[in-house]
């Protein structure tokens, strides 16, 4: 089976096939929600490459779900269909409220 390992700062997302409809608490609207996704991250890069030839660690961690622009980069892998993105492409972590009231 094929893995992706991404270089420097990019990272590897598993689209959420629901989409964007709510953000936390906040519903958002359906012309913003159409240019935005939501996704996990499966695999981080090691960090942007620094002049020095070092790494500058990236803020992600594998398992975050994440919002991000819509324009990414698709790869299909079998049946499983992942973006990738830059780091700095991520436009908020999305934070799970555990007692959310719908």
């Amino acid at each position: 089976m094929s893995k992706l390992k991404p270089h420097a700062d990019y990272l590897i997302v598993k689209p959420d096939p629901e989409g964007v409809q709510k953000v936390g608490r906040i519903f958002v609207d359906t012309n913003v929600a159409s240019d935005l996704l939501i996704g996990t991250i499966v695999e981080a890069g090691p960090g942007k490459l620094l002049y020095d030839g070092t790494y500058a660690p990236l803020t992600f961690n594998v398992g975050m779900k994440v919002v991000y622009p819509k324009y990414a980069t698709e790869l299909k892998l079998g049946t499983d269909k992942y973006h990738i993105i830059l780091a700095s492409e991520v436009l908020s972590e999305l934070i799970e409220d555990d007692d959310e009231e719908e």
